[in-house]
């Protein structure tokens, strides 16, 4: 689908919306997405995202999948 046929179809979707929360969380989503504005981090907030980076790097991570595995066995336990 070309760019031309997804805004239209998009626009034709929201334009039938009637429920005010839902628009809301759209128009957000898309000034979000639209804004250019620069957020300036905290050197904590900094040093988090290089440790991430790090962890992410050597493969200290787990997928979704393993993630949500491991939630529904821990939910089974309760």
């Amino acid at each position: 689908m070309n760019v031309s046929l997804a805004q239209k179809s998009i626009i034709d979707k929201v334009k039938g919306l009637k429920d005010p929360h839902l628009l809301e969380a759209i128009e957000s989503l898309i000034s979000f997405s639209t804004t250019k504005k620069k957020y300036n981090l905290s050197s904590e907030q900094k040093k988090s995202i290089e440790q991430s980076r790090n962890q992410i790097s050597i493969g200290n991570f787990s997928t979704q999948k393993n993630y949500f595995s491991e939630l529904r066995q821990w939910l089974k336990e309760k």
